[in-house]
């Protein structure tokens, strides 16, 4: 059962469905994930899991599907694709796996098993994927002398292409017959790479006192036709009487869009109005009930101290997300580390948990880049017009000077983009302003600033999503991602090409986009590292429209350094294009454009050629 308590700030919880596969699927009790780094944790070691007198069962694989445990029988697989489950010492070697290096378990050096989808499918033709679908089975476990018994093992996977997708983890007291499935992969997205996770499940109610117990680790058909799954260091031990995991540990500030969010970093003006609450899951893992649960949070070095409300934690079935009653006040601009845990009445207290932060002066960022090494990337246009942002709760009035954004050297290296700021109101997109065009292709590997005209001021409530924007003709655009987003990253697909759900489309994005607003005053436009520019000046001698604003009709002014072709186009807000015209052998021009019959509003009028892509831009307001 999964509880949640939030003292400041009401709840609001998106679950997924779970889907039962033979008998039923259950949320499991506790994972812990490691993030893709060469510094983290490793779990227990395999010769203390041996000298532990808890330990009723274990598996290290050290002989495959032979096993090294002490059932009189080996492991088996079963479905289509069984003969799949491969035992491993080097990591997944498929098209799109390789150099992923080995499963930092517990006991590495001997191999793990290893369901490898993404090298069973054709490697000379990309995109062509089978669907896969394989299990490994267990032998006979006798758990008859133990009613209170936990599943504990090591593990590493990737999946594409769907979220449906499940990995489960089965148990049987009936010879197979019937299954109780645990889905594994909840908490993580298609595509991410989670390079070692610890995951517990306490089996009690299925294994407990049972003679004959089956384990199986599934890797089922949905929409999962391409990566892999490595398993190793299967454990089942006595599930103590009083244990507690505290995970997921976590600082976040109120949200009044999405209840608590994560940032980062955040300027001092904005968080000495909101606060900083800390906070994550209690799991119980004992077989009597937590008195009294809190989680403690304490910033030493500033002398703060807060936990949450006291709640209930039912034996080895209680999942509870809380929060701190009282938020940290930050004194000054700085990199702050706070110590979470969770205990209770009976001292029953997790391990400590450290949480970093940054108050800034001011940037305000949600992705992860500045405290971890795992990166990602996302594309803005692939396929069509795209934009991909962040949204960010203002907490008190600020001018709004640029959009900063890391641009991947896989982008195109002529791309253009531009920032755009939409306000959100939790139901509707509203657009706010927009940058002038960066030549972003020139800073590929960077972090790229996208300068506004003037700033902007903020309001205290606003939501605003800040976007880099790309055209399907500015160049493909390709952003740096850092962190997984539960909520407040975006992909507005303009024009209804990329995601197939029709025209000005919003989706929540898998991950978050390492794109971030900055009140930073030295960044106004003409100022900073990959300042926008509006003009392509080695092709263009003079570009100017006016009057601006008008009242839908301007004189337009071209001048070339090369006889060209070149195509004038104006947009809406929503990108979708609401004019054109196709210029040839384009020397000098003057003429005058009319687009009256458009609403009021702000346009964008933008200069294309055919070698070039966008060489000019400017905002049309029209009143």
């Amino acid at each position: 059962m999964k509880n949640l308590h939030i003292l400041l700030f009401s709840a609001l919880l998106m679950a997924n469905p779970i889907f039962s596969q033979i008998n039923q699927t259950r949320s499991i009790l506790s994972t812990l994930s490691v993030e893709k780094t060469n510094q983290f944790e490793t779990p227990q070691l395999r010769s203390g899991a041996q000298a532990d007198t808890s330990v009723i069962w274990c598996e290290d694989f050290a002989n495959g599907l032979t096993g090294n445990n002490n059932s009189s029988s080996s492991w088996s697989v079963a479905g289509a694709d069984g003969a799949l489950w491969l035992h491993d010492t080097d990591g997944p070697s498929g098209q799109f796996s390789n150099n992923l290096g080995p499963l930092m378990s517990t006991t590495p050096n001997n191999g793990w098993m290893i369901f490898d989808a993404d090298l069973s499918n054709p490697g000379s033709v990309q995109a062509q994927f089978i669907q896969r679908a394989g299990q490994l089975i267990s032998p006979y476990i006798d758990l008859s002398e133990e009613p209170n018994v936990t599943l504990r093992f090591d593990h590493g996977f990737r999946w594409c292409c769907g979220n449906n997708h499940q990995l489960l983890v089965g148990v049987s007291n009936d010879q197979g017959q019937t299954w109780t499935d645990y889905q594994v992969n909840e908490n993580a997205v298609t595509n991410e790479y989670i390079a070692i996770r610890q995951t517990t499940i306490v089996i009690s109610d299925v294994a407990g006192g049972q003679d004959s117990v089956l384990i199986r680790f599934e890797w089922g058909t949905e929409s999962a036709a391409s990566y892999f799954w490595m398993v190793d260091d299967v454990t089942i031990f006595e599930t103590p009487a009083n244990a507690v995991r505290f995970e997921n540990a976590d600082v976040v500030l109120p949200n009044t869009l999405f209840n608590a969010a994560n940032y980062t970093s955040a300027p001092l003006v904005q968080t000495q109005i909101s606060g900083y609450f800390f906070g994550g899951n209690i799991v119980n893992e004992g077989v009597n009930d937590l008195v009294n649960t809190r989680v403690v949070a304490e910033i030493a070095a500033n002398n703060f101290s807060s936990q949450s409300p006291d709640v209930s934690t039912l034996s080895t079935s209680d999942d509870t997300l809380i929060y701190t009653q009282n938020g940290f006040m930050p004194p000054s601009i700085g990199t702050y580390t706070a110590n979470v845990f969770s205990t209770d009445d009976n001292n029953v207290m997790s391990s400590v948990s450290q949480v970093n932060f940054n108050v800034t002066e001011y940037e305000y960022a949600r992705d992860q880049s500045d405290f971890s090494n795992v990166f990602g990337i996302s594309a803005v246009n692939m396929g069509g017009s795209g934009q991909l942002g962040n949204e960010f709760q203002i907490f008190d009035d600020q001018d709004i000077y640029a959009v900063r954004a890391f641009i991947d050297m896989s982008t195109d290296p002529n791309a253009t983009a531009t920032a755009t700021l939409t306000l959100f109101d939790g139901q509707n997109y509203i657009f706010q302003d927009e940058s002038n065009v960066v030549n972003v292709g020139q800073l590929r590997g960077q972090w790229a600033t996208f300068a506004f005209p003037a700033p902007y001021t903020t309001i205290e409530g606003q939501g605003l999503i800040a976007s880099i924007r790309a055209n399907s003709g500015d160049g493909m655009v390709v952003l740096g991602t850092s962190g997984v987003s539960l909520a407040g990253s975006f992909l507005h697909d303009i024009d209804g090409t990329q995601q197939n759900q029709g025209a000005n489309t919003w989706f929540t994005a898998a991950n978050i986009p390492m794109i971030r607003l900055s009140f930073d005053p030295s960044l106004a436009e003409g100022g900073g590292s990959g300042g926008p520019t509006d003009i392509n000046e080695e092709f263009l001698s003079d570009f100017s429209v006016y009057p601006n604003p008008n009242n839908g009709v301007f004189s337009l002014e071209i001048e070339t350094k090369n006889n060209a072709d070149i195509l004038v186009s104006v947009s809406n807000v929503i990108g979708q294009e609401v004019y054109n015209r196709q210029l040839s052998n384009v020397s000098q021009f003057k003429d005058e454009i009319d687009i009256s019959t458009l609403q009021t509003g702000i346009y964008v009028l933008r200069l294309y050629d055919n070698e070039q892509g966008v060489i000019a831009t400017e905002k049309l307001i029209v009143r």
